[in-house]
């Protein structure tokens, strides 16, 4: 997306959320993040096991945040049905969200 996308000023920040213990999944995630080199910020959750999917509401990954312009949240993907459960998404959802919040700008 930071491709298609980064001239315009979609800014994208990645978090790993494999447990701190899980040395060889942190490093196979650090090893894909190097893959990437324009992506503007890489962090890695050091919390508890399990807690980010409290924090983040998830039940699953990936879970993206889409913030405007002027850091506002705008929609969390994948979105939820009524009863919890998460809907699935495409990327090319994602595409249709970020690609009027960038004519925005």
């Amino acid at each position: 997306m930071h491709d298609k996308y980064g001239k315009q000023g979609l800014a994208i920040l990645t978090v790993a959320l494999d447990a701190p213990a899980e040395k060889d999944l942190i490093a196979e995630a650090n090893k894909e993040i190097a893959r990437h080199p324009k992506l503007t910020r890489n962090v890695v959750w050091d919390g508890p096991e399990g807690e980010w999917q409290t924090k983040l509401n998830a039940i699953s990954m990936p879970v993206v945040f889409v913030f405007n312009a002027e850091n506002r949240w705008v929609k969390r993907l994948p979105e939820k049905h009524a009863n919890g459960d998460e809907k699935t998404f495409e990327y090319s959802d994602l595409d249709n969200l970020v690609e009027p919040l960038l004519k925005k700008k």
